[in-house]
């Protein structure tokens, strides 16, 4: 028998790794662009291109970071024994995700709200599934 949850879990983690590689083009982009600042010379466009490397690592980590378990809850969205993964790695998205609403409400933080809580909302139908068995 099927998870209750396979399909939520399934189009959650689609669109977790569509936000994943999406994340990861975006701090190319600013890699790219702190180049380009630092090219210009001069103290203030030294610093800046510094300020956005470091910016441009935070974001590839973060992106990189994402997409590990989203490939993961592909691979595991049909196992209900597998639930606590989902319940777990949701659960710490959510949080980090709500400090940074917090800090600066964006509506693309609000998707990254939104995406794991999905996932723990997931992974809590297929917990009830896999005790009824």
């Amino acid at each position: 028998m099927e998870a209750p949850g396979n399909v939520l879990l399934k189009v959650t983690s689609v669109l977790f790794i569509i936000y994943g590689i999406a994340t990861i083009l975006l701090s190319l982009i600013v890699l790219l662009f702190s180049t380009l600042v630092s090219s210009l010379g001069g103290i203030i466009a030294i610093t800046a291109g510094g300020v956005f490397f470091v910016a441009s690592v935070i974001i590839l980590v973060s992106g990189i970071l994402g997409l590990i378990p989203a490939i993961l809850g592909l691979k595991r969205s049909n196992d209900p024994s597998h639930a606590n993964f989902f319940i777990v790695n949701g659960g710490i998205l959510c949080t980090l995700m709500l400090l940074s609403l917090i800090l600066g409400f964006q509506m693309i933080g609000l998707i990254g709200f939104v995406l794991p809580a999905l996932y723990v909302a997931g992974g809590l139908m297929n917990k009830s599934h896999a005790r009824e068995r």
